[in-house]
């Protein structure tokens, strides 16, 4: 999902009381959670009140919202149309891309069946004084699944389709990507304990499932438990490369956990729905198609709202979508 997104975390939020204020999780992440699951397909513009409105349901603060949606048009995230004094924002084309690619990944099986044992290699030459470029894609390819076998050559399970998002860093040019099988397939289980920590993985598994297998979500809370849910789920998979099933521990828990998260995510999804739809009744339709005549708004600041000065309050935890 996330290209030059930072998708590093900690992992889920144990306790009722992180589910209900949000903390842990930076308001980016949770806003990135809200535009994949609302805005995606819908083809207008969703207004600041309703972004902001979100972010305090989840115990974000006013400044913490507005400097949020900021940083998001300043880097392209985010295409802001005024309509009268208020503004509307629109999904741009680079992330409704990061976006469609991290449903694909929430939502399939985090495990794969033992077959056809082609893995993906994968090598780039970035000088050290270009570390963000090289921060950039090393978040990528974790998000998708690779690990450093040795210095300079990156691998994963399967065939990944990694070009989209080479070109999206442009990167194509700079990075050489090779499909192989290996001599001996019985390599590969040791392999891939030496180049992930197993371990760790399970372990955030373990703590999403020990976090929301007792839940039972409160009145009117529907929409951002949603919210909460798809974004400890995401942070839960950073780093698991979706292994074959013959190469992991036959206790391994990510089924178990997937599992849980599809149960809870189908339970909770009625009322989110719902209560977005109020949302949107709430912000004056929230979507304006009419905000979408003419080019986006060159500004960062929100339409009736004084510009966001620093960063404010943020919680802890980088997660999902940055670029």
């Amino acid at each position: 999902m996330r290209p030059d997104a930072d998708i590093t975390g900690n992992g889920p939020h144990d306790g009722a009381a992180a589910r209900q204020s949000g903390d842990g999780l930076r308001p980016q992440t949770l806003l990135f959670t809200f535009l994949g699951r609302h805005a995606l397909d819908y083809p207008g513009a969703v207004s600041s009140s309703i972004l902001i409105d979100v972010l305090d349901e989840l115990g974000v603060s006013l400044q913490a919202a507005r400097s949020t949606i900021t940083r998001m048009v300043n880097r392209g995230h985010l295409e802001r149309h005024r309509a009268g004094r208020r503004a509307y924002f629109t999904i741009s084309p680079s992330l409704r891309t990061v976006l469609g690619e991290g449903e694909n990944r929430i939502f399939r099986v985090p495990v794969r069946e033992s077959g056809d044992e082609t893995w993906t290699l994968l090598s780039f030459s970035i000088p050290e004084n270009e570390r963000a470029v090289r921060h950039s894609l090393r978040v990528a390819l974790s998000w998708n699944g690779f690990g450093l076998l040795r210095s300079g050559l990156w691998i994963a399970p399967g065939v990944v389709d990694i070009f989209a998002t080479l070109d999206r860093l442009e990167l194509r040019d700079r990075v050489d990507v090779f499909h192989a099988q290996p001599a001996d397939p019985t390599y590969l289980t040791r392999v891939s304990r030496e180049v992930w920590d197993l371990p760790s993985i399970a372990e955030r598994y373990h703590r999403f499932i020990d976090a929301w297998r007792s839940f039972e979500p409160g009145p009117d809370r529907h929409l951002t438990t949603r919210l909460q849910l798809i974004t400890e789920w995401q942070q839960t998979l950073v780093d698991d490369p979706e292994l074959p099933v013959r190469h992991l521990p036959d206790d391994w828990p990510a089924v178990p956990a997937y599992e849980l998260f599809l149960r809870l995510h189908e339970r909770l999804s009625p009322g989110a729905e719902k209560e977005f739809a109020r949302l949107l009744e709430r912000g004056e339709a929230g979507l304006l198609l009419d905000a979408m005549n003419g080019d986006p708004d060159d500004g960062s600041a929100l339409a009736d709202e004084p510009a966001p000065g620093p960063t404010g309050e943020e919680a802890a935890h980088p997660s999902a979508p940055t670029a």
